[in-house]
């Protein structure tokens, strides 16, 4: 089991927050190594036309096996979360889009400065009030209670997709199990945030 340090993202969302930051192990798995010499290169070969946020929530779904990942990207504009990318749902997008009524694949978040920073940290960190601070507080708790009971979700993460400080994204993890290899998932998010950065600024 991981040892857990404390940490908070601020008090602005909602109610204070009582996140902790996950202690990275010191160095990848074998597994992770082999992962992330395939995936991260296929990550920098994706095509203008293929979906850089689906395909990251995908890969670490697969990788982690333990749950569901929502990849977001940053709407400047707007100043929201958007879910691009969702992997790990299966047979339960009808129940959930009853229970949320919306889909999940078309949430927006507002991203408050306190928000900001803390994914700005570039480290994965537990949710402590798990899907009820992921959606920010405007869900009803007790939806959020009967969403984590049926997918039996025990641990929600999230770290931001960052360049240079400025947030481009984020990855957010509802998962059955811990992150039994944090420091895998830390470096490929890193290198998604690199590719997400580099696909910007081949369109601008």
């Amino acid at each position: 089991m991981s040892t857990l340090s404390k940490g908070r993202f601020g008090e602005e969302l909602a109610g204070p927050l009582a996140n902790v930051v996950v202690a990275r192990q010191k160095s990848p798995s074998e597994r992770g190594f082999i992962f992330l010499l395939g995936q991260v290169k296929k990550l920098f070969d994706l095509g203008a036309g293929d979906d850089i946020y689906q395909f990251i929530a995908s890969a670490l779904q697969e990788f982690l096996n333990a749950g569901v990942v929502l990849a977001n990207a940053y709407n400047e504009v707007k100043n929201t979360l958007d879910v691009r990318g969702v992997a790990g749902l299966g047979s339960y997008t009808e129940k959930i889009l009853h229970m949320i009524g919306s889909n999940p694949a078309e949430i927006s978040t507002l991203v408050s400065e306190a928000c900001r920073q803390g994914l700005s940290a570039g480290r994965l960190t537990i949710l402590a009030d798990g899907v009820y601070e992921l959606a920010n507080h405007t869900m009803p708790l007790i939806v959020c209670r009967n969403l984590e009971e049926l997918l039996g979700i025990r641990f929600v993460y999230a770290m931001g997709l960052t360049w240079h400080e400025k947030l481009l994204g984020s990855v957010a993890f509802l998962n059955r199990e811990e992150i039994r290899d944090p420091a895998v998932v830390e470096t490929f998010l890193n290198y998604a945030a690199l590719a997400i950065r580099q696909r910007m600024e081949k369109e601008s």
